[in-house]
């Protein structure tokens, strides 16, 4: 993940400022933006040099971009609640527990952000809006703990 974001960090420090602002849902940045308003003026001027191969592979890799971001980006906050991302240890690294098990730790949580509580896998949730996102943990001598997730604001 850290090579990722390193070669990500080079590439957008070379084409202007790393200027990132991340919602649990939207990024913004520089790099992709460029891209995407090359692509844009390729297909409002039908430029010479914009060919349908170089279109395509500009997507594509707008596209890897993205998934690779999504697979590894571990999210923030803004509302607790609302977080939906994929961190799946506590602060001090327990393994979250399935959301959908009540094994070790039997639980009533029902209220999630994804659409089910299958979906919700083990993945650090705030579903008693307690302000922080948290989960029950595999260790069957500790129920629960909080998960390291930053608040959003603090990438601004």
């Amino acid at each position: 993940m850290l090579i990722f974001f390193g070669v990500l960090f080079i590439i957008m420090t070379s084409v202007g400022t790393a200027n990132i602002a991340l919602d649990s849902k939207i990024i913004a940045k520089p790099y992709l933006k460029l891209l995407l308003s090359e692509i844009e003026t390729c297909v409002n001027i039908a430029s010479v040099s914009c060919t349908k191969g170089n279109i395509i592979h500009k997507l594509y890799f707008i596209q890897s971009i993205l998934t690779k971001f999504d697979e590894e980006f571990e999210g923030c906050f803004t509302d607790s609640f609302e977080y939906t991302g994929r961190k799946n240890h506590t602060e001090s690294g327990l393994e979250c527990m399935e959301w959908s098990s009540t094994t070790p730790h039997d639980h009533h949580q029902t209220n999630f952000p994804d659409d089910s509580i299958e979906k919700a896998r083990n993945y650090c949730r705030d579903p008693d809006r307690s302000g922080k996102p948290w989960c029950y943990t595999i260790d069957p001598n500790v129920r629960y703990q909080t998960c390291s997730v930053q608040r959003c604001d603090t990438f601004e």
